[in-house]
């Protein structure tokens, strides 16, 4: 609020989506990681005959039931044409052709690879855009219901570019036009790998991971979610586990491409701002008597990441001890809204001290007795 007792403004930010290159995914709920039940049990079973059911499920990342706010995701992946596009458009920008490409118009709709990944990610900054979370990625592959493919819960060899079909190298991005997802997004399992925006820690390494598998993959490694199934590919440096690629800022590789989502709202739990509450709302939940005379504000929600992030960057104080610097980020993209934790009480009382700067106003930390309070009510 400002000093008319106003809610202070907000950012307006228009956005015009082409829906002839971008697929819409609504805000809403929708089922993650693998929820079984019988029809998909027997169609895992039957693409993965010599392995045990329960062995193979076990290794999938757990189930769970997210919500995501509304975005746009790519249609395609990114080709070849629209790189050099926007390259030819751009001529300013540091982006770099193709590792070790000859430029082919024949090679127009295929999809872009062996681009560096920074040249990525300056790609989606100058557009306004970025690469999708990991469960922007698998929701848009699925809908909402858990199905085990885009299509459905039933593989068909005809619907992708994988190592059965005997392409051995990736195909146009509208050769399979009938295995569009629930929302229109096409191409998302087979012919190359997806980058994604989700970083995952082992043995004290960071791995960038990557969805959808590629044209080398058998059709039991193919599916909307992360799992346990082997990727055979040294020059990559890919974990043999989960399809991630190892943190190199400067690899490329043949089968590795991606596509770009445009986000138009933020996430429910972004801290909006304070909530005001009048002098008589605070109440001791033991005695009843107002804890304070004074009109207060309270934060609408916990410290997140993101502003916690803010705070370190400009006062150069240390953070999180979990966190793990990875490129420019010191933790994954879709967990910016997470409250912070791992700070000490001292850490906690400079944050304050900075944001009472930053506002113009005294800020601390809640009291016990006024946190139950407001636990409790008035």
């Amino acid at each position: 609020y400002d000093s008319k007792k106003q809610e202070a403004h907000r950012k307006l930010r228009i956005v015009i989506v082409d829906l002839d290159i971008y697929c819409e995914i609504p805000a809403g709920k929708f089922l993650s990681g693998f929820h079984k039940n019988t029809m998909r049990n027997n169609e895992l079973n039957r693409l993965k005959i010599n392995n045990d059911i329960n062995d193979i499920i076990k290794k999938f990342y757990p189930k769970g039931n997210s919500f995501l706010p509304r975005y746009f995701i790519k249609r395609f992946p990114v080709t070849n044409k629209e790189w050099k596009q926007f390259m030819d458009n751009h001529p300013d920008s540091t982006l770099s052709p193709p590792k070790d490409s000859i430029y082919n118009q024949s090679e127009d709709d295929l999809p872009v690879t062996n681009i560096l990944y920074d040249d990525i990610i300056d790609y989606c900054r100058i557009k306004g855009t970025r690469l999708p979370t990991g469960r922007e990625w698998e929701k848009a592959a699925r809908g909402t219901e858990g199905r085990l493919f885009p299509w459905g819960d039933i593989f068909n060899i005809d619907y992708c570019n994988c190592s059965q079909l005997g392409f051995g190298l990736p195909t146009h991005v509208k050769q399979f036009p009938h295995a569009k997802s629930p929302y229109g997004v096409c191409d998302m399992l087979g012919n190359v790998f997806e980058l994604v925006s989700h970083y995952i820690q082992e043995n004290k390494s960071w791995y960038q991971t990557l969805r959808g598998g590629c044209y080398e993959s058998s059709q039991y490694e193919l599916n909307c979610f992360i799992g346990s199934h082997p990727v055979n590919s040294i020059e990559m440096k890919l974990n043999v586990e989960n399809g991630k690629l190892l943190p190199k800022r400067k690899i490329s590789s043949p089968m590795v491409g991606f596509r770009d989502v445009i986000e138009v709202e933020e996430s429910p739990a972004y801290p909006q701002g304070f909530i005001k509450h009048e002098k008589s709302r605070f109440r001791s939940p033991y005695t009843q008597k107002p804890i304070t005379n004074q009109r207060i504000f309270i934060a609408r929600y916990a410290v997140s990441n993101e502003e916690y992030l803010e705070f370190i960057k400009t006062c150069q104080y240390a953070y999180p001890s979990h966190w793990r610097k990875h490129n420019d980020s010191f933790f994954p993209f879709e967990e910016r809204y997470y409250p912070v934790v791992n700070v000490s009480y001292d850490d906690a009382i400079r944050f304050c001290k900075w944001k009472s700067q930053k506002l113009g106003v005294e800020c601390k930390i809640v009291p016990i007795n006024l946190y139950l309070s407001v636990v409790h009510g008035p």
